[in-house]
């Protein structure tokens, strides 16, 4: 998004999967104070990538081997070696500690703003959400000048994990059309 929008002579294409669509409040997201479940943890719980500093360090010292059995059972559809690629991307990522970093991360873009910017084809795929969070998704896409969104039914954050057939379907119908 941030590419098609700031240089759009770069991109042919831009592809978004499930990128974050609507408002953040000043600062950035939410910060939780409440510390993540231990590894083995219910179907429920998962990793923050924002929060307060106690939350971050301890979900950060839950074990490799808790993290794969974790998204094991959170995420059935998905392939085992699927869930060691994510629970190392979640030993590798630690989260802004401070408000500070939290801003540096999130305030740098207005969504809409760079929705409106992008010229190239683009195609958005978004996660499976209530009907009010679909509703805000189109509104705010509709600021793509050459572009679609698709709301992938069944999947979570990780499309290509959770709906890998149609997320593959979707890009390779956009890319023909290019």
């Amino acid at each position: 998004m941030r590419i098609g929008a700031d240089h759009p002579d770069l991109p042919h294409a831009v592809i978004m999967l499930d990128p974050l669509l609507g408002r953040m409040r000043p600062g950035g997201p939410p910060r939780s104070a409440a510390p993540p479940a231990p590894p083995g943890a219910s179907s429920n719980w998962s990793l923050a990538m924002f929060g307060s500093t106690e939350t971050l360090v301890a979900q950060n010292n839950t074990s490799f081997e808790g993290l794969v059995s974790i998204c094991g059972k959170q995420n059935p559809k998905w392939n085992p070696a699927d869930c060691q690629y994510w629970a190392l991307s979640k030993k590798q990522y630690h989260g802004p500690y401070a408000e500070a970093q939290s801003r540096a991360m999130t305030d740098t873009m207005a969504i809409a703003d760079a929705l409106s910017k992008i010229t190239v084809p683009a195609l958005i795929l978004k996660a499976d959400a209530l009907p009010e969070v679909r509703k805000a998704n189109e509104q705010t896409a509709s600021a793509l000048k050459n572009g679609k969104l698709v709301q992938v039914d069944g999947a979570a954050h990780n499309l290509h994990h959770d709906q890998r057939k149609r997320t593959v379907q979707e890009i390779t119908a956009f890319l023909n059309t290019l």
